[in-house]
């Protein structure tokens, strides 16, 4: 019997745990390869959780709503072709789990020309091999926090927001936007030292050449205007990034998002959620918020 160990991602630099929001399969059932396992949540994106390989599942080790940290066994597949395991219930979470809430890593020590940390691109889940680079929140010369959004990227499985590994000044980005780039590739560089300072340097996306057309006056303002994207509004909700470039690209604004219940952990709004609400919205089963 061949079995193989399904650990806990980790969705991003400074993320330390997860939460199983949903089992898609039972102790039993079978799966392929890429097909969904799970979705899970963190303080920055709900995910879907592919399988790494086929075979039956053997044992789900942790029950939903419980929070993992990351690289931790959560489940196990039999990928014997001919296994038959009888279905039993998820087993209750194990006495050893993660820490409410994960020490931080110590902050750098300050250091004269900045210590240079290198930020990679991230795995965001077992079977993803690459990530596009959708926009960086920061230019080449600019301060940044430890936390603070870096980057956002794109896989075939999930969007999420990259927060910053430390604090300091951007030294170096690697890739422009729009490039797809192999996980655990060096995508930029920060000095992390106090008195560390960037020459500016060439942005990573080049500017566009200056029109010798004159500009044109802005016409008046329209009276009625379209309601503004989920994005342009605060909401005390946590919405994933995927979450939020669907209400964006369907149209719905804020005040709408904030009526859709969520089906995820503490009521968070997940892809299956939003997508179910699109689909009863063409429909016309429900209306769109005035």
């Amino acid at each position: 019997m061949a079995l193989i160990d399904v650990v806990m991602p980790q969705m991003g630099e400074s993320i330390a745990e997860g939460t199983i929001s949903k089992w898609h399969k039972k102790v039993g059932e079978r799966i392929g390869k890429d097909e969904t396992l799970l979705e899970i949540s963190t303080d920055k994106v709900d995910s879907e959780i592919p399988s790494p390989a086929a075979g039956v599942i053997a044992e789900l080790l942790f029950q939903e709503t419980t929070t993992v940290a990351v690289h931790t066994v959560i489940a196990r597949i039999n990928t014997d072709v001919n296994a038959a395991v009888a279905p039993v219930p998820a087993a209750p979470s194990p006495a050893v789990s993660a820490p409410a809430h994960a020490a931080a890593p110590a902050a750098p020590v300050p250091v004269t020309g900045g210590a240079v940390v290198d930020v990679i691109m991230p795995q965001m889940g077992e079977s993803i091999a690459e990530g596009t680079i959708t926009k960086w929140h920061k230019k080449t010369g600019e301060r940044i926090g430890k936390d603070e959004t870096l980057l956002e990227i794109s896989t075939d499985k999930v969007d999420s927001e990259i927060p910053s590994p430390a604090s300091g000044v951007i030294t170096e980005l690697l890739f422009p936007e729009q490039t797809t780039v192999a996980v655990h590739t060096v995508i930029a560089r920060i000095a992390t030292g106090a008195t560390a300072s960037a020459a500016p340097a060439v942005p990573a996306t080049p500017a566009p050449a200056p029109s010798a057309v004159p500009a044109v006056a802005p016409a008046a303002p329209v009276q009625h205007a379209a309601p503004a994207p989920a994005s342009a509004f605060r909401s005390d909700r946590f919405y994933s990034p995927l979450v939020l470039n669907i209400a964006r690209t369907e149209g719905i604004a804020m005040q709408e998002l904030e009526s859709i219940p969520g089906t995820g952990a503490n009521g968070r709004v997940s892809k299956k959620d939003i997508l179910s609400y699109v689909e009863q919205r063409r429909s016309g089963r429900v209306a769109p918020a005035a």
